[in-house]
Parts: C-alpha cells; sequence; structure tokens
C-alpha cells in the first residue's frame, strides 16, 4: 500500500505491519511486480525492440500489392452499352417532343380564346404606356385594365334585359360556389 502522507503512513504501519506500507513522495511510485518478477524470472514471451520509447525502434513496414488492373471491356460490349445509350436517350427526347406537341394542342382552345378577348385590351394598355412614359408603369397599366374592366361591364349589362340581369346574378360563380361548400 502507498501513502503519501507521513502521519497516515505512520498509523497504517502500526495496523497493518511494516513491510505492507511504503512511504512514497510524488512522482515516486515503487514498482509493485518487482517481487513477482524475481520469483518467476524475466517473461520469455516477449519479443520485440525492447523499450518502445528509444530511437531504435522502428516500425513495422507492411508491403502492400497494388490492386491488379481491371480486364478491358471487349469492343462489341462497348458498342452494345453505346447503343442501348443512345437508344434510351432517344426515347426520352421523343416522349418529351411528344408531350410537348399534346400540351400544344391542348392549349390551343385556350390560346385562341385569349387572344381574341383579352390580348387586344393588354395591347392596347401597352401602347399607352410607351406613349405616356409613367413614373410607375405597372400601377399605370393596372389602372388602365380596370377602367377598361368597368367599361366592358357597363356595355354587357345595358345589352341584357332585366331579367336576364336577375339571373345572372343568381347563377353561381365559382367563388359563390365554394364559399357555399
Amino acid at each position: 500500500m502507498c501513502i503519501r502522507d507521513r502521519l497516515s503512513c505512520e498509523l497504517y504501519k502500526l495496523v497493518l505491519g511494516e513491510e505492507i506500507v511504503h512511504l512514497v513522495t510524488p512522482a515516486e511510485w515503487p514498482d509493485s511486480t518487482a517481487s513477482i518478477r524475481e520469483m518467476l524470472g524475466e517473461p520469455n514471451n516477449i519479443s520485440g525492440p525492447g523499450n518502445l520509447l528509444s530511437d531504435e525502434w522502428v516500425p513495422p513496414v507492411v508491403e502492400l500489392e497494388p490492386e491488379p488492373e481491371p480486364l478491358p471491356v471487349p469492343p462489341q460490349i462497348v458498342a452494345i452499352h453505346e447503343a442501348k445509350a443512345e437508344a434510351i436517350t432517344n426515347r426520352v427526347q421523343i416522349e418529351d417532343i411528344e408531350r410537348n406537341q399534346n400540351l400544344n394542342k391542348q392549349a390551343q382552345p385556350l390560346r385562341a380564346k385569349l387572344l381574341e378577348t383579352v390580348m387586344p385590351t393588354i395591347t392596347e394598355g401597352m401602347i399607352k404606356v410607351c406613349e405616356e412614359q409613367p413614373k410607375d408603369p405597372v400601377d399605370f397599366l393596372q389602372r388602365f385594365l380596370l377602367e377598361c374592366e368597368a367599361k366592358q361591364n357597363v356595355e354587357v349589362t345595358k345589352s341584357l334585359s332585366l331579367p336576364d340581369l336577375l339571373a345572372l346574378l343568381q347563377e353561381p360563380t365559382p367563388e359563390t360556389s365554394l364559399l357555399e361548400s
């Protein structure tokens, strides 16, 4: 048993005996295995450089074999792979073209309706923006479109009779049908 305090050492010597208790100063730890090594002798199963902290010890060199080069791919197989890749690319391009053509066909009625109803008013508004060159062209175009909408609504209401107007007002719009459900 190693003790650093002298008073404690004396007390333990009285209780445990002289041979068990050792007084040790800091950084002076006794070799606790010395008596066992004297009795058994030096171990004979340790082979190595001895002191691992010495300059003589060099770590062992492990030689690794380089990985073998992969075998070259035969040209016929390369040609097959390239043909498959090209076929896949062509199929994807053809599908994209077909999808765009279908979208174009489906958009034709909407495009015609927009060209007939919306574009004349937008074009007129853009011409006025170019002529007047306001500081805020977006706001100017917005006010122009709102004025055109008001004029169009007045024209539609003048052309309809009173029963037609009442029927039009009672007709559900998408906004009101969403609110009711």
